[in-house]
């Protein structure tokens, strides 16, 4: 029996655990300590200890990525946003750039290319940099004046494109002043001929006239058996005869001073000359002709000089005579003037192109500016958008490491989560204990937390009852007492255990369960140690009669029973305990029978809370039931027409909105209950009200119950329904 304003003025905390010894059992335990959720099948899945500490964490880690996520989302679609404007802008840079006469065009004119210059994100830069080097006051006037010099300035291209630029001919080579000298020394120089006899001689002026070749030719025939001329047969003889005569006209011919005649010949270059490009003709150089003129005198002579030192070469024991008219000496000086006037006129002619570089680099340059301040104000803008783009890239990537600093973080919880020491060998046993079956309810470990099985099958969470839940979780309290400990250590430590409403919420047909394994717990408690103590809140007069038998079973000691009314704790008799129901029921109808308040009544309890106290214990010892079910089980209230069945459904919502726990909630509505009647009239009228209710429901029991019973006038009361 507690009160909401007793627990705030005196500061109990709601902890599981004050200190090694001192553990409490109550909602805020069940809120701090077990969580039931479900799986992705909707199976139930429940959380124990640190286990819903852990896993509350990982909640709040997820719930703290998932605000992250969307700080992210948010990120990347602004950034989205920025890069979409910024796609767009650069297309349509893209697309004037790339345009006929646009610039890319130009470019490839000015530099004489097949194809478009491509455009790309340097050229982009580029044009951005110049145009912001140009400030908005200054734009119009330089706009206008760079588009005029970019025209002159092609045009001035244009026109050195028409033309071509000549090509430079070889370097004419120089030959020596002593040239002529040198051949006709050569060619009347002759070596002196050796004796030979007249076969020798005849072969001497064969090769005088054919050629040194004609030997080998010779030395070929007479290894024939018949000459090939005359057709004299040749013998051995004559055979051997002409071998000794060629070898000593070869060995004269190949000697020290045919050699040296052979080697002087060699030395003698007359260099060839290079003939002009044919473009000089096309474009009218004076000279020209002169030139071919000249070159071909120059070659005929070339050719002559080489044809006589070749028949030299044959003939070393004669005199070539030189058979030529003109020095080639004279015509080189002439073609070599010519060549000089030529190379001076195209020069001259070339000195046009020799700046073209230089006009190519202005008309780059201007061709930049013009369409740089052309796509200005687009330029900018793509910027504007790639540079706010980027911007958000160190955000982005700030919350993308909170966000994998948040995934580690809820990696090592779950780790932990999967590590959590939770004795479920023992609550299993108590569950069993319980229901006296293994099977109807237990616990088996899942990847996280535990699962729920009854007979053998998975739990939905739907279908778990509260009373269930309660059921486990008490299970489980008491299974940490003794964590770590073994069996013979169990309880011997000095232990205070405080229970809050342990029997709320449960079934009463597993109530009897809850009973005896309390009753198991309480004897091991205070048996195990004897400075070790219970204490026990309910606001169930039933409850508090059940443990009292509870505790009587197993030990003689005496339990103290205290009440909490109006903020006063105050010391009671324990025959109050079994006498109570039966005092509160004639206290009501006392109070409703009396013309003035009795003061006695409002100073144990509050009319209040006496009814709600008084009807706990009718329903629980005559129906089994809760308050509220009074006024909805249709075998119980068959004897009311359908006014007073909507009425007093009403009345019990109103004044206990739900009698099953001692939640913060319904701990607000039982304090409340005294509030609600604002006179006194009004709290008689509530008694008599729900005294006409109960005489409805089971008139015998009011009329052996309260003494100098009148059920004409409690009968009357029920004119009072409206």
């Amino acid at each position: 029996m507690t009160n909401q304003n007793i627990i705030n003025k005196h500061e109990i905390k709601p902890i599981t655990k004050i200190e090694s010894d001192i553990y409490s059992y109550s909602d805020f335990f069940l809120e701090e300590k077990i969580n039931f959720t479900e799986n992705e099948n909707l199976n139930t899945i429940v959380m124990l200890g640190n286990q819903n500490k852990i896993q509350n964490k990982i909640n709040e880690y997820e719930a703290e990525k998932v605000n992250k996520e969307k700080k992210l989302d948010k990120l990347l679609e602004e950034q989205s946003n920025y890069k979409s404007k910024e796609e767009s802008a650069k297309s349509d840079l893209e697309k004037i750039l790339k345009a006929d006469k646009g610039w890319a065009d130009n470019d490839r004119f000015i530099k004489n290319n097949k194809q478009k210059t491509s455009v790309n994100k340097d050229v982009i830069e580029k044009l951005h940099l110049i145009s912001e080097e140009i400030s908005e006051n200054e734009f119009r006037e330089t706009y206008e004046n760079e588009r005029i010099e970019y025209k002159k300035t092609i045009k001035e291209l244009q026109i050195i494109r028409d033309k071509e630029k000549l090509p430079i001919i070889p370097e004419i080579k120089e030959i020596e002043s002593n040239l002529e000298n040198d051949i006709v020394n050569v060619l009347k120089r002759t070596i002196e001929k050796p004796v030979f006899t007249e076969r020798e001689d005849l072969i001497l002026n064969i090769v005088a006239t054919e050629g040194q070749s004609i030997l080998n030719k010779i030395g070929e025939d007479i290894k024939n058996e018949h000459c090939p001329t005359c057709f004299r047969e040749i013998n051995n003889d004559l055979r051997e005869a002409l071998y000794i005569s060629l070898t000593k006209v070869s060995d004269n011919i190949v000697n020290k001073e045919s050699e040296n005649l052979l080697k002087e010949i060699d030395n003698i270059i007359i260099p060839n000359q290079p003939s002009l490009p044919i473009e000089y003709e096309k474009e009218e150089i004076q000279h020209v002709a002169e030139y071919t003129r000249l070159l071909e005198e120059y070659r005929e002579c070339r050719e002559t000089y080489e044809q006589l030192l070749a028949e030299k070469r044959e003939k070393l024991f004669i005199i070539v005579e030189l058979r030529k008219s003109g020095s080639i000496i004279d015509i080189y000086r002439e073609l070599k003037d010519t060549y000089d006037l030529i190379l001076n006129k195209v020069d001259k002619y070339n000195s046009r192109f020799d700046n073209e570089q230089n006009i190519k680099e202005d008309a780059v340059n201007l061709n930049n500016k013009v369409e740089a301040l052309t796509v200005k104000a687009l330029n900018k803008t793509y910027h504007d958008n790639k540079e706010s783009a980027e911007e958000l890239n160190e955000e982005i990537t700030d919350i993308k490491e909170q966000i994998a600093k948040i995934d580690q973080k809820i990696h090592t919880e779950n780790a932990e989560l999967k590590q959590t020491n939770i004795a479920l060998e023992d609550i299993n046993k108590h569950l069993k204990f319980i229901f006296f079956d293994d099977n109807r309810l237990k616990l088996e470990t899942a990847a996280t937390g535990y699962q729920v099985y009854s007979k053998g099958t998975q739990v939905k969470l739907k279908d778990l009852s509260e009373g269930e839940k309660k059921i486990i979780g008490l299970c489980y309290f008491f299974s940490i007492i003794n964590q770590n400990k073994s069996k013979e250590e169990s309880y011997k430590e000095e232990t205070l255990v405080v229970l809050d409403d342990p029997i709320s919420s449960i079934d009463l047909n597993n109530q009897v369960g809850i009973y005896s394994f309390l009753r198991s717990q309480f004897s091991q408690i205070v048996n195990g140690n004897d400075n070790s103590k219970v204490l026990i809140l309910t606001h169930d007069l039933g409850v508090l009669y059940n443990l009292s038998r509870v505790f009587n079973d197993f030990t003689k000691e005496e339990p103290l029973y205290y009440n909490l009314g109006q903020g006063i704790l105050t010391k009671m008799k324990s025959e109050r305990i079994t006498e109570g129901y039966k005092n509160d029921l004639n206290l009501i109808y006392q109070f409703a029978m009396t013309k003035n308040e009795d003061d006695n009544v409002e100073k144990n309890a509050g009319i209040g809370n006496l009814i709600r106290r008084m009807l706990e214990s009718y329903s629980t010892f005559i129906y089994g039931i809760g308050i509220v079910d009074l006024s909805t089980d249709e075998e119980i209230i068959k004897d009311l027409d359908e006014t007073e069945r909507e009425f007093f459904q009403s009345l019990m919502y109103r004044l206990l909105a739900h009698g099953e726990s001692h939640s913060q909630l319904n701990a607000q509505n039982y304090s409340n209950i005294s509030t609600m009647m604002i006179s006194s009239d009004e709290r008689k009228k509530l008694s008599k009200l729900i005294l006409y209710f109960l005489y409805k429901l089971n008139s015998l029991h009011l009329e052996r119950h309260i003494h100098n019973f009148n059920s004409d006038t409690v009968k009357s009361w029920g004119s009072l329904i409206t």
